[in-house]
């Protein structure tokens, strides 16, 4: 297993327990079953705020209207 970000080695091939990463996954993801986004594997937070800074921001069009403001009735 890699860093996606820096290809740092984190894991090791024969299964062993990998050294402390961060997952990233979409949610939701946008795939068919067969077609899932891969999971992005982070070395550190360096990497992680280097991966956040070249991500595109979701796609809001049509997304449910904020709840923020109603009374819970």
């Amino acid at each position: 297993m890699t860093c996606d970000v820096c290809e740092l080695d984190i894991g090791a091939a024969d299964e062993r327990r990998p050294k402390a990463h961060f997952e990233v996954s979409r949610v939701p993801n946008p795939g068919g079953i067969e077609k899932q986004d891969p999971r992005v594997y982070i070395c550190s937070a360096a990497c992680l705020r280097a991966f956040a800074a070249t991500t595109p921001e979701p796609d809001r069009r049509g997304a449910a209207p904020s709840r923020r403001g109603r009374s819970a009735a």
